[in-house]
């Protein structure tokens, strides 16, 4: 930039060329995490540009998840079951998609990253025959 004064069209990265409007993107984003947690992300996930323009992509932010996170664990503890849905942002959000949605969130949070997610459809699981009881630890740090 400072050769020629002005933005380079594109760089070229091991993913291929990536265009002047995902690299103004993408540093928001890292200077987003680095505000937040005080560190620099260990990664970045790449969102195409195209995904990133297209109008019926819907963003979540990670405080959105946690205050979601907080509704549901609250729906389950009073109801005993799973609700149908989860209203984030006047988004009706299913539970397959929600869980999407709360892993992401923990392994951006564990690597630093606080980086709005892309909301995507998933199925529902099978029904289980059995109860399964799943043990999981999750870091106190987050």
């Amino acid at each position: 930039m400072d050769s020629n004064g002005r933005a380079p069209d594109y760089i070229t990265t091991s993913l291929g060329n990536m265009g002047y409007e995902s690299l103004v993107y993408i540093f928001a984003q890292v200077l987003r995490s680095y505000q937040v947690a005080k560190a620099l992300p260990n990664f970045i996930r790449i969102v195409p540009w195209s995904v990133v323009v297209n109008n019926n992509t819907t963003f979540i932010t990670m405080d959105k998840i946690k205050n979601a996170a907080d509704t549901v664990q609250s729906y389950i503890e009073t109801n005993h079951q799973l609700p149908e849905h989860v209203t984030i942002s006047q988004s009706t959000i299913t539970m397959p998609n929600f869980l999407k949605l709360e892993v992401l969130y923990l392994i951006n949070a564990k690597e630093n990253l606080f980086q709005s997610i892309v909301l995507k459809d998933y199925n529902t699981a099978p029904t289980l025959t059995k109860a399964l009881l799943v043990v999981i630890s999750v870091p106190q740090t987050i």
